[in-house]
């Protein structure tokens, strides 16, 4: 909720100096249907652990597909209505098409997060609604979160720092954020199928060797993990730079 109400604050820290009003209007119109992801993100990360700690790990891996259908069936859509017409600049855009291409791509995380509550029904999981605040545990929560919290926020700065830089170099014929954008899910793609699913699969066998004291066992599945990964990942970043210039182009 906070974000959405300081959608215009964002895109003009991201935008940088010098930028079309017509583009930041633009920016921000589109925020205001994109950032209530954070919310569906973060309840399907929720049911994922949820799902994980049962020894379930089909569904949250499977679910992203779901989102990926949505958000493409929106793009298909927005093509036979509005057809494919170049040079679409940002005051050309109407209020349909950026509620189309907003709100289904929020539809798409919608769609994530509800796709993963079938699983919880199968592994015995009941919605039960309890007004405890201090049985909730947020001061061990906090305590364990603060190194994530550091990490995430030195993870905003650097986004909001390259993306104003591309902002202001973005040309016919210079970088773009679109450029970088697709660079960098090249790149998160195989780490994401590959390093993800792994750690996430050993994950709750280490958080249960870790609350037993068995450490020797935290430090055996975290040394299998490492080992499956670089294996399976150093033959991908060798063909992404051998193949960088047909990847490109394709």
């Amino acid at each position: 909720l906070l974000v959405t109400v300081a959608a215009p604050v964002i895109t003009l820290l991201q935008s940088g100096a010098g930028t079309e009003e017509s583009y930041e209007q633009l920016v921000t119109r589109f925020a205001y249907l994109l950032l209530p992801i954070i919310f569906f993100t973060g309840l399907s990360a929720l049911i994922g652990a949820v799902l994980n700690t049962r020894g379930h790990f089909a569904a949250p891996m499977w679910a992203p597909i779901l989102n990926n259908l949505v958000v493409i069936a929106t793009c298909g859509v927005f093509i036979l209505v509005f057809g494919t017409a170049k040079g679409l600049s940002p005051e050309d855009l109407t209020a349909g098409q950026i509620a189309l291409i907003g709100g289904g791509t929020l539809l798409g995380m919608v769609a994530q997060a509800g796709g993963l509550l079938p699983a919880l029904r199968r592994v015995g999981f009941t919605w039960n609604w309890r007004w405890d605040p201090r049985g909730l545990g947020l001061g061990e929560i906090g305590r364990l979160a603060g190194w994530m919290l550091c990490y995430v926020g030195a993870n905003q700065v650097a986004v909001f720092v390259v993306v104003n830089l591309l902002n202001r170099v973005a040309g016919s014929a210079d970088a773009s954020v679109l450029a970088f954008n697709n660079v960098y899910l090249l790149t998160m793609m195989a780490h994401g199928i590959i390093g993800v699913s792994v750690m996430t699969a050993l994950l709750p066998r280490m958080s249960a060797a870790a609350a037993e004291g068995r450490f020797a066992d935290v430090s055996a599945d975290l040394s299998r993990g490492i080992r499956l990964t670089a294996t399976a990942l150093a033959p991908v970043a060798v063909v992404y730079g051998v193949l960088a210039v047909p990847i490109a182009v394709t």
